[in-house]
């Protein structure tokens, strides 16, 4: 049944994502580093734009940070499990939302099967139980995706909804390139199929454009607050890295 197979996939969840969660201390560059930034914004109340310490701006946009800081103000003494938490529910939501949309686009028989690979696929589970904005980004696509898998199996506006949902939640954990995965599997799909109704029919421009006007506005407010030096974040972060080899 339905009841049984959700309850078994929680557990099972559980059982790879929060058993032991916070039993291994940071020994990554990445995990710290993103744990000052959290502590940084919990002992200094700058929230909109997240800060390293000294003052430098965290390369990343808040999501993450911002769900990080409410775990580890809650759990304050357990800095390694407040700080991975976000990452193993954002995991869980992964998993339930694919387990249920699959019920309902393609049926039964492939949702059980579909929601067991992805939870026990070795890049979901090692992004689930760290303390980095990977599984923030990966859940937000995730939606994305799954919306549009409605969109096209069943039509109406509710897809479309969970799909924007993705996109802004995508963007503001990791900035344009939850925009630009999304566009490129959408072009992808139109010319396999060689329908280029479908970028329409997902209403792709709107979706992604709608989600970009957003994280435009963060970056704007993020630029006014830490001034124009904050543009040499947002290019090399989401350009430079990618073109410039220094």
């Amino acid at each position: 049944s339905a009841r049984t197979e959700c309850a078994v996939l929680l557990a099972l969840c559980r059982v790879l994502y929060l058993t032991g969660l916070g039993d291994v201390p940071f020994y990554t560059r990445g995990e710290p580093r993103e744990g000052n930034v959290v502590r940084e914004m919990l002992t200094t109340g700058q929230w909109l734009v997240p800060e390293r310490p000294e003052g430098e701006p965290a390369r990343k946009p808040p999501l993450y940070y911002w769900t990080a800081a409410v775990a580890w103000a809650a759990m304050p003494d357990a800095a390694e499990y407040a700080l991975r938490l976000p990452s193993a529910l954002f995991a869980i939501a992964g998993v339930l939302g694919t387990w249920v949309v699959t019920r309902i686009a393609i049926g039964p028989a492939a949702a059980w099967p579909a929601a067991l690979v992805l939870a026990t696929a070795f890049e979901w589970t090692r992004a689930a139980v760290s303390a980095r904005v990977d599984m923030t980004l990966t859940a937000g696509t995730t939606l994305v995706f799954l919306g549009w898998t409605l969109v096209l199996a069943r039509g109406g506006q509710g897809g479309l909804w969970l799909a924007a949902l993705g996109a802004v939640l995508g963007i503001l954990a990791k900035g344009p390139v939850a925009v630009v995965l999304p566009g490129i599997a959408v072009v992808g799909l139109a010319l396999w199929e060689r329908d280029r109704g479908i970028v329409w029919r997902l209403r792709a421009p709107l979706v992604l454009g709608g989600a970009g006007l957003g994280i435009a506005a963060w970056y704007a407010a993020a630029i006014a607050q830490e001034g124009p030096a904050y543009l040499d974040v947002l290019i090399g972060e989401n350009l430079l890295r990618f073109v410039d080899a220094d």
